[in-house]
């Protein structure tokens, strides 16, 4: 890393490979695999040769998880992942709802004129995003029911 610094690494989990290349064997065996990649990462300035390769060394672990969460989510019942879809959409439209409430009640304007048409603008884009989070609602309901 340091002799090429204009070269990055681009850390990779490479799933099922102990089945495609078992210990000792010169000839892989053809089994489907998947290769999930990471974020690419750079040596930082100054930073010690045993700390990159830890960084590394995290950085593919931690694809490993993320595959391991994909693989417990693919093994998943039909039900079950129907009512995590429920959960995950439901969930996020209501902390976004939660979130735009609150900065409705956050809203403060002066008393200049310059103020006052820049709280127009602003209203104008809440009841954009209003009607747009109400349409979301009615979309994912109907999704739901249909």
């Amino acid at each position: 890393a340091q002799m090429f610094p204009q070269v990055v690494l681009v850390p990779a989990w490479i799933h099922n490979v102990q089945r495609v290349m078992p210990k000792g064997e010169v000839v892989p065996v053809p089994i489907l695999c998947s290769v999930t990649f990471g974020a690419p990462i750079e040596l930082a300035p100054g930073e010690e040769r045993r700390a990159f390769l830890d960084r590394a060394r995290r950085a593919v672990i931690a694809l490993r998880e993320v595959w391991a969460m994909m693989d417990f989510l693919r093994h998943l019942t039909t039900t079950q992942q129907i009512g995590a879809l429920f959960v995950a959409m439901f969930g996020l439209l209501s902390l976004v709802t939660l979130y735009a409430f609150f900065q409705t009640l956050r809203e403060a304007r002066g008393p200049g004129p310059e103020d006052q048409a820049a709280h127009e603008v602003h209203q104008q884009e809440w009841r954009r995003f209003w009607s747009l989070l109400k349409t979301s609602w009615v979309m994912a309901t109907v999704f739901w029911v249909g």
